[in-house]
């Protein structure tokens, strides 16, 4: 089977048997305008899976862009999977789940896979940084949403004049000060996505041990600077999305 989990920026994609996936695979969907060419470069050479699953949360331009393509090239509709009520023993209490992103919803499917007691608190750190809560009694229980680190930094560049002209220096480990105003913003956009992540983290355990796991491109740079142990798990996702896929 091929797995596909496309994010607001990157898409990411795995292939195997049910329990068996290679390594995940990862790139840059956002800025490419020619989504056929990329589905190419991707997947031309792959051989024809048996089935193909999806979590999209990038709108459904790609979505009919990426059935096209499988249509044409394999004979085969992708399937888009719903964030629902209820999947196994685990409840969406969310007001309206199906406006709940679907990476969220596997994301905290997975996350239960690989802890299947006490309370969770799952955080993506991608163009947006996501926290969901699933409690003890397996009730997804809700979550936030703040821009990513990175988005921070792009809009706070683009929206003062005086910053227009600066770009990102190579990433070096923050400081807790800057002494230019690039490495001012950079850092201080991490911090900023530390303070936070640790916030929600420490409040959550004031009432019950919490297990807390992170994903997302963005994780490398925060993991040094938490105060707070956490499980790194790059492809939560699409461990969600092979759990799911199993099941049907």
């Amino acid at each position: 089977m091929l797995l596909i989990d496309i994010g607001n920026t990157c898409l990411k994609w795995t292939t195997g048997t049910v329990g068996e996936w290679t390594q995940q695979h990862t790139c840059f969907h956002k800025p490419i305008e020619n989504k056929h060419e990329l589905f190419n470069q991707l997947w031309r050479d792959l051989p024809r899976p048996t089935a193909i699953w999806v979590a999209n949360v990038a709108g459904e331009k790609i979505a009919e862009e990426l059935n096209n393509w499988t249509q044409q090239h394999w004979q085969l509709s992708a399937n888009f999977v719903q964030t629902a009520r209820k999947y196994g023993d685990i409840y969406n209490d969310y007001d309206m789940p199906e406006q709940l992103g679907i990476d969220r919803w596997l994301a905290v499917i997975a996350a239960r896979h690989l802890h299947p007691i006490g309370q969770l608190c799952v955080i993506d750190c991608g163009t947006a940084i996501t926290v969901d809560v699933l409690t003890q009694n397996n009730h997804y229980a809700g979550g936030l949403i703040v821009p990513g680190n990175v988005t921070m930094q792009q809009t706070l560049l683009e929206q003062t004049d005086a910053l227009a002209g600066l770009f990102q220096q190579p990433d070096t480990l923050p400081k807790l000060l800057a002494t230019n105003t690039t490495d001012g913003i950079r850092w201080g956009c991490s911090h900023a996505t530390v303070g936070f992540v640790y916030y929600i983290w420490d409040r959550l355990q004031q009432d019950v041990e919490v297990t807390l796991l992170l994903t997302g491109g963005g994780v490398d740079e925060l993991l040094p600077l938490l105060p707070c142990n956490g499980h790194y798990v790059p492809e939560l996702v699409l461990l969600g999305l092979s759990i799911v896929a199993k099941s049907k």
